[in-house]
């Protein structure tokens, strides 16, 4: 019994090693998750390493569901402002300034964003620091939650456009 069980162990060995996914040098994977895309890529040496999933903005855009998990790197040469898609539960967006100009991010129809110091925001813009960042989350309940790292932000308040 001994014997079927170490050769049942090595053809079942052989098999799981002979069966697994394999990747050229300089292909990418992606996996798709909860939190986004994320996006890995296999070198010349077999080695694996994690890209972020990176967007650099220098003009107004509005952003997408499918692009929830990106990180945008603003920099744009003035106040540059992202419309956010409907608020919804798992979708999830970084924003950092790469230049010394503000961003706004401006909120679906009647969404709103909450951060640390501010009510109910109807766009919410960045302070002129380099490096200033948000994170923002979705909720099913029209709402973003912004976790400002720590930077001041502002409530610019509504305006028709």
């Amino acid at each position: 019994m001994r014997r079927f069980l170490v050769i049942i162990t090595a053809l079942l060995l052989v098999v799981g090693l002979h069966s697994g996914a394999y990747a050229d040098d300089n292909d990418y994977l992606s996996i798709d998750t909860d939190a986004g895309i994320m996006l890995f890529k296999i070198d010349e040496n077999g080695e694996m390493s994690y890209q972020a999933n990176t967007e650099v903005v220098v003009t107004n855009d509005t952003v997408t569901v499918g692009e929830s998990g990106k990180i945008f790197l603003m920099r744009g040469v003035a106040c540059t402002r992202m419309t956010l898609p409907a608020a919804d539960e798992g979708l999830v967006y970084s924003f950092v300034n790469g230049s010394t100009y503000t961003y706004e991010l401006k909120p679906n129809g009647q969404d709103r964003i909450y951060a640390e110091s501010l009510s109910a925001g109807d766009r919410l813009r960045s302070p002129a620091t380099q490096s200033a960042s948000v994170t923002i989350y979705g909720s099913d309940d029209s709402v973003w939650y912004a976790d400002t790292h720590g930077f001041t932000f502002v409530d610019v308040g509504f305006s028709g456009n």
